[in-house]
């Protein structure tokens, strides 16, 4: 039940406000699980795909799809997520540990500062509007 609860928290946040739930996932398994380090990720990267596949479909009826870029936005990611798994399948589960409190870390300052600042969550449509219809 406690994991049902976890997956629901982070597919709200995820379809509220759309932030992926990779980092959220990752950090309540390697709190509240005897995971190893290579099994959270694992674990996470086949969970998200269902909060996935719903955002994409409900976004997609909603007409929220930028088609021209799509395609090199997922050969990108796709090439980085093959990279980066051969990557972390031969390293060291303290030092991958270490990778992800590290970017946990500068995501929450950058988050923060601009809380701050008073622009919260406010640089996403700032950039779409800077590149709108450059694609």
């Amino acid at each position: 039940m406690q994991h049902a609860v976890a997956g629901a928290g982070v597919g709200l946040l995820n379809g509220l406000i759309g932030v992926g739930g990779t980092p959220f996932l990752m950090a309540y398994l390697a709190l509240f699980t005897e995971m190893t380090q290579h099994e959270v990720l694992g674990t996470t990267m086949v969970a998200v795909v269902p909060g996935v596949v719903t955002g994409v479909a409900t976004h997609a009826l909603l007409g929220n799809l930028h088609w021209q870029v799509l395609p090199l936005l997922c050969g990108g990611s796709m090439t980085g997520a093959a990279i980066g798994a051969g990557v972390s399948l031969s390293t060291d589960e303290l030092k991958l540990k270490q990778a992800f409190a590290g970017v946990m870390t500068v995501i929450a300052a950058s988050v923060l500062r601009s809380a701050i600042r008073g622009g919260a969550l406010q640089a996403v449509p700032i950039i779409g509007r800077r590149f709108r219809g450059k694609f």
